[in-house]
């Protein structure tokens, strides 16, 4: 049964574009088997050619609210109006949101931003210093095969150099190192082949993924709001969406966004400091909630 639906991504913040696609998420309340049976699955990812969709059985969701996982408080806190569907327990949930609020956010929306950053800063390498070829065990002055096996490869490096050959370490180390330029290599390789034509458009215009950035600035702006004020405003037309877009749109050069992220993640800090929010939220609270819906939803098949 699905418990809700509603819209998300960029439509739900209000910083779309023309193009943009149609996301939504969902949460729904697993059948008897699903529950008590083989049927169990968290989540779910279709896609068309119009919309994606994402679906969370509800105690997953609940697991990763308290979480403050930011992608789930965006769907718990959507605006009604973005609503595809709901039934009337989810007013249960949804009356209840602010519970899953605590200072944790300050670690998991800097996360999620750092994760943007990671992105944008390998993406610009990528685009500044692209890698001349593909790397080869003998530039590692490796022989043709590997003679330590990878999981024993940090092993050997960690042991005291008394009890092995220095050369066998060296060894280790190469193989690792090898192992890591492989990996590069192959993330390089599948974004050139993957890439948005029209991102890959912005990044050659202003030498860093402006729609990475985009993401970064919200999800810090969000964490700090969800500090200062101890609520969650998904939909930023009223608040910053043209900001934003103006970062999708490159008004920032790649030094200016980084002096700006950096600011930010000050102020994230001394919100968290000045707070009014529990440091973590209260899960015997959240269980109870969630015990007490899962109870009143079986009761459908009594």
């Amino acid at each position: 049964m699905i418990l809700f639906k509603t819209l998300v991504g960029s439509k739900a913040f209000g910083t779309h574009t023309e193009g943009s696609d149609s996301d939504f998420a969902s949460v729904v309340m697993p059948p008897i088997d699903g529950m008590l049976g083989l049927g169990y699955k968290e989540t779910i990812v279709s896609t068309s050619e119009t919309e994606d969709n994402t679906t969370h059985t509800f105690q997953k969701f609940i697991e990763l609210a308290a979480k403050a996982n930011p992608s789930i408080l965006d769907i718990l806190f959507s605006s009604p109006e973005h609503w595809v569907e709901f039934k009337p327990l989810w007013f249960r949930l949804y009356d209840r949101r602010h519970i899953f609020l605590s200072k944790i956010v300050a670690d998991t929306y800097v996360g999620y931003a750092r994760s943007q950053l990671k992105r944008i800063r390998t993406h610009r390498e990528w685009l500044l210093n692209p890698p001349k070829e593909k790397p080869s065990r003998e530039s590692f002055g490796l022989p043709g095969h590997s003679t330590i096996p990878k999981e024993h490869r940090e092993a050997v490096i960690s042991i005291p150099q008394k009890y092995l050959a220095p050369e066998i370490q060296d060894l280790a180390r190469a193989e690792k190192g090898f192992e890591m330029a492989m990996r590069g290599w192959t993330q390089y390789e599948n974004w050139k082949k993957t890439r948005n034509p029209d991102r890959a458009e912005l990044e050659a215009k202003y030498g860093y993924d402006t729609k990475h950035a985009m993401h970064m600035y919200r999800l810090l702006r969000q964490g700090k709001e969800i500090l200062a004020t101890g609520d969650l405003t998904v939909d930023r037309r009223n608040i910053d969406a043209d900001r934003l877009k103006e970062v999708r749109q490159g008004a920032l050069t790649y030094d200016d966004l980084m002096v700006e992220v950096a600011t930010m993640r000050e102020e994230i800090e001394t919100a968290k400091r000045e707070s009014k929010l529990s440091d973590r939220p209260d899960r015997s609270v959240i269980n109870a909630l969630c015990v007490e819906i899962m109870k009143e939803y079986l009761e459908t098949f009594s």
